[in-house]
């Protein structure tokens, strides 16, 4: 059964983070390519939290509020990557401004970013105080451990195909 998660999971995100990376466009209509984006992330998404349940062994009272607070940190860090990327494209048009306002755009857009990166900076501590709520102090303990241990076994897949 591992296997086969490792099988479908792995080519999964590296397939998503590869569009990610070469898909920001800002278009108002979503292309096929940010459809397919989001569809993979949703799959992906249920695939760890199943994942999750399965492993922690979660009884169905403590699924449903799991499941949520799992998919609300996700879209927390959706926009918190979001706001990164925008706040990064603003420090780079912030360089080819007028030259006597280079360093004020330049300052904003740095703020901006610093702001960004304590957001996302916050998300591991807002995860562990929302599951800790919802698994107690014991499963929470076994959630860290078992995503820890996926995402070092995602690390070492990715690595050993790019040979």
């Amino acid at each position: 059964m591992k296997r086969r998660f490792l099988a479908f999971f792995i080519p999964a995100v590296l397939f998503v983070s590869a569009s990610v990376v070469t898909s920001l466009s800002l278009a108002v209509q979503p292309s096929a390519s940010d459809i397919l984006v989001d569809r993979e992330k949703k799959r992906l998404e249920e695939l760890f939290i199943w994942k999750m349940t399965e492993e922690l062994k979660l009884p169905v009272e403590k699924e449903a509020s799991f499941s949520e607070a799992v998919r609300s940190l996700n879209r927390e860090k959706s926009k918190a990557n979001s706001e990164l990327a925008s706040a990064l494209e603003d420090i780079g048009l912030a360089q080819s401004v007028d030259k006597t306002k280079v360093r004020a755009a330049t300052e904003k857009a740095v703020k901006r970013y610093e702001k960004a990166w304590r957001a996302y900076g916050d998300l591991p501590l807002r995860e562990v105080q929302r599951l800790k709520k919802i698994l107690g102090p014991e499963l929470l303990g076994q959630y860290l451990l078992a995503k820890a241990q996926m995402a070092e076994k995602l690390k070492a897949l990715s690595a050993s195909e790019a040979l």
